[in-house]
């Protein structure tokens, strides 16, 4: 994009600038005046200045934009590293919480059975009480009748 002088506003409009020496100092200045040259040369100076601050401000933002975008990508990388790596966590800490539960259940179940098969056997021996019982009257009935 290249511009030139006539593309770019200028800062001082001579007409003003011929009319405020007037009006404050009294003095008249001709369009030929080396005065009105000297303020198009600074002016020339000075928008020269201002085109290179703002390529160079151009500069700065798009690098710094960039940075920016490298930063927040580097970051959206750590930030899914670490989601990850918590996932992680999460999932073995509810494996061991589950693995913690099977065993505890295992564990139970054969306590349970156990106690299951206490109580069988103390069943099968009051039946065979019981039934020792009976035949012992049988026993004792048939002796005394016969």
């Amino acid at each position: 994009m290249d511009t030139t002088v006539q593309d770019k506003p200028t800062l001082l409009d001579p007409k003003r600038l011929v009319a405020t020496v007037l009006e404050k100092h009294g003095v008249h200045l001709g369009s030929d005046d080396p005065a009105l040259i000297l303020v198009t040369i600074n002016q020339l100076v000075l928008q020269e200045a201002l085109d290179q601050l703002q390529k160079s401000m151009t500069a700065s933002i798009s690098q710094a934009n960039t940075s920016v975008d490298a930063i927040k990508s580097h970051a959206a990388r750590e930030l899914g590293i670490a989601v990850r790596t918590a996932a992680q966590a999460i999932r073995q800490e509810i494996q061991n919480d589950i693995n913690a539960a099977k065993l505890d259940s295992e564990d139970l179940i054969v306590k349970l059975q156990a106690a299951n098969a206490h109580v069988n056997v103390n069943r099968w021996i009051a039946a065979g009480i019981v039934a020792g019982a009976v035949i012992l009257v049988f026993g004792i009935l048939l002796g005394r009748l016969l």
